[in-house]
């Protein structure tokens, strides 16, 4: 059952497989995409590992990306349900080194559980989510249901002060792990680094940020939507929607649709996904050894 490191030559089949269900995996395509181009990583950050049944020149079955800080993004579409663990078997060795860099699983859930029951060993934390597409572009809503419409922008690394506060709420609420502290520092790094290279808006009133939504991830077909946020005292008035359709149609001007992972137990922001065109997808999972 082989494994292969891939090298220049197997990037377009990689990335073939992978398109083939984009919308669930975009996290791991954005690490593939230079722009426009299409690339593998440095070695020296991450490595994707790819399975095929017999040889090289097979049809690739499953894809696996690690990166040195033992991040793993699995991606097993290509195995029946009765291939999985023994195929992923074969990873063990390097899932357990992986595993002395405190990892994190991301993925599809019955992706990740099959690394789960293969190393033995039950996360610590263990969020899960639905995964959510949709193709076309949303209908059109109302306007926010405020006294005064907000101000709605595209923002950049120029509003990283400016919106670092709602970034922080919004990581307290959606982010943060039990009993864990935020780091306001690489929270900010991390919000300067994302409106660098995502596509975030935000909606002000009088000057002050109250809902964001962005990109968290652009891969060749899909954007990942993520970090949509609004002050408590806003939601319910359409604010959040409003932004999420305007972010949709930037995106869709792209060529591309959308997807997101939402918490199972948020059922505000599903149903609101929900009358912007998102349909139901799969359980997806992060799980947290760390």
């Amino acid at each position: 059952m082989p494994w292969y490191s891939a090298g220049t030559a197997d990037l377009d089949r990689v990335l073939a497989f992978l398109l083939s269900q984009e919308w669930s995996c975009v996290g791991f395509t954005s690490q593939l995409r230079d722009g426009r181009r299409a690339r593998l990583p440095n070695r020296r950050a991450a490595v994707v590992h790819f399975y095929t049944e017999r040889d090289l020149v097979d049809p690739i079955c499953a894809a696996v990306l690690e990166t040195t800080h033992g991040f793993c993004y699995p991606v097993l579409a290509g195995l029946s349900s009765r291939q999985r663990e023994p195929v992923v078997r074969e990873l063990a060795p390097r899932l357990e080194t992986a595993l002395g860099r405190y990892p994190t699983f991301m993925g599809l859930a019955e992706d990740v559980e099959a690394l789960e029951r293969t190393i033995g060993r039950p996360p610590r934390h263990r969020v899960e989510y639905y995964m959510m597409q949709a193709v076309a572009p949303p209908g059109s809503r109302q306007p926010p249901r405020l006294s005064r419409e907000p101000l709605v922008r595209e923002a950049g690394p120029a509003d990283t002060r400016r919106l670092l506060p709602l970034q922080a709420k919004y990581e307290r609420e959606e982010v943060l792990l039990p009993n864990r502290a935020l780091n306001m520092e690489a929270t900010r790094r991390q919000l300067r680094s994302d409106l660098k290279q995502q596509v975030v808006y935000l909606a002000e009133l009088n000057g002050v940020p109250i809902a964001k939504a962005g990109t968290n991830a652009r891969g060749f077909r899909y954007d990942q939507i993520g970090g949509v946020f609004t002050e408590p005292e806003y939601r319910g008035c359409g604010v959040g929607g409003h932004l999420m359709e305007i972010l949709m149609r930037r995106v869709r001007r792209e060529g591309k649709a959308v997807s997101l992972f939402v918490k199972t137990q948020n059922h505000a922001a599903r149903r609101m996904y929900r009358n912007l065109g998102f349909t139901d997808g799969r359980f997806f999972v992060i799980s947290y050894y760390h």
